[in-house]
């Protein structure tokens, strides 16, 4: 199980980059943030500070955070 977590954290970390650097250059500044926040918090899982479990809690947390906020300054 955690070796197939660290797989998909992998492939997540570089899908995140290309879509954080898209996302940063179109739309908006914060994502740009995020990309670095995710980074930040993948490497605490690399060094063991983070688990693998608690940082997918983490991206779930942020991604709805900023599409509440995204949403409401919509409205």
């Amino acid at each position: 199980y955690e070796s197939l977590t660290n797989q998909c954290l992998k492939i997540s970390r570089r899908y995140c980059l290309i879509q954080s650097a898209v996302w940063g250059i179109d739309f908006a500044f914060p994502w740009f943030v995020v990309s670095a926040l995710y980074e930040s918090a993948l490497m605490l899982v690399d060094h063991g500070v983070l688990q693998p479990k608690d940082f997918i809690w983490l991206y779930v947390y942020v991604f709805y955070t900023l599409g509440s906020t995204d949403a409401a300054y919509m409205l």
